[in-house]
């Protein structure tokens, strides 16, 4: 049957997370189980010498911590409205939250992973990434990432689209949700064509500028053409689609994401996974990493 899975991290800040798990579970006939990863509990985040010099009572101290949390996550499922029927179970788990999720997406049946966003990163974070992040790269299961109560039931939702099989995992998603919420589908297609002399006034107005300028055209109607066939194609299956093909000349395409959301009231963004390694996201960067930073609206990482 499939589940949607919560990741809890009991800061108070999880009930436009758990409101928005609950409507989709309720919408795709899922079960709700939210997790909670509790390192205090876990062996191995403490000193060896303390667990294994009283075992027993270490024992019964992550017990407490552990039953001390399952009853703030029961109480904090108790404060949503329209639960009944909804089959939902919850659990804290000893561990961090990365590592308790991930191994309840690659063992059980979770189809989707639905996290909070903490804006403030600690020091220690900005060096070594966040759970959505590391979820972001390693995780199996499609991740949802919510900011807000929009996506509760969305109707405006937007593809971010480049042509690739990663994206077409994201439009799968688009398919569904019109089936379940009947919403309006973006798909958008931002081309980058960033050069430093759009920078120089004096570069602009010279011959350089304008074969290039007559060049990105040429492109961009490749990119339209390519994107109305997509359109057409998700016409035909019933699915009430706008297609847009935006050109970037300022370097930063999830800008123009976050520009295009904000004029068009989006309230979820689907997007594909590129799976980039850590190294190499380092140095070239990632638009699913700053578009999670910057959209004032969920994202939804189809994998």
């Amino acid at each position: 049957m499939g589940q949607f899975v919560v990741g809890e991290d009991l800061r108070g800040n999880s009930f436009e997370l758990l409101k928005t798990a609950a409507a989709w579970a309720r919408a795709f006939g899922k079960k709700m189980l939210t997790l909670h990863g509790e390192r205090l509990a876990d062996t191995s985040s403490l000193d060896g010498a303390l667990v294994h010099f009283d075992p027993e009572a270490f024992e019964s101290y992550s017990e407490k911590i552990l039953k001390a949390n399952d009853r703030t996550m029961k109480e904090e499922l108790e404060e949503l409205e329209n639960t009944e029927g909804l089959e939902v179970a919850y659990e804290s788990r000893p561990g961090n939250g990365a590592d308790v999720l991930l191994e309840e997406a690659r063992t059980g049946d979770a189809e989707l992973l639905l996290l909070g966003y903490n804006p403030k990163r600690t020091l220690r974070e900005l060096f070594l990434g966040t759970v959505t992040e590391e979820l972001i790269h390693k995780s199996p299961s499609s991740l949802m990432i919510v900011k807000n109560d929009h996506a509760v039931t969305p109707q405006n939702i937007m593809v971010a689209y480049d042509f690739s099989h990663h994206c077409d995992q994201a439009l799968e998603w688009a398919q569904i949700l019109n089936d379940k919420f009947k919403c309006k589908v973006h798909l958008v297609n931002v081309v980058p064509c960033y050069y430093q002399g759009y920078q120089s006034d004096e570069v602009a107005r010279g011959e350089l500028s304008q074969k290039i300028e007559e060049l990105i055209g040429e492109n961009i109607h490749q990119f339209e053409d390519k994107l109305l066939a997509k359109q057409k194609e998700l016409e035909r299956a019933g699915i009430d689609i706008v297609a847009s093909t935006i050109l970037d000349k300022k370097g930063s395409v999830s800008d123009k994401l976050v520009e295009y959301i904000n004029q068009e009231e989006i309230d979820l963004v689907l997007m594909g996974s590129h799976m980039r390694g850590k190294i190499k996201e380092l140095f070239l960067g990632s638009v699913a990493s700053a578009l999670i930073k910057k959209s004032p609206c969920s994202i939804l990482v189809a994998k």
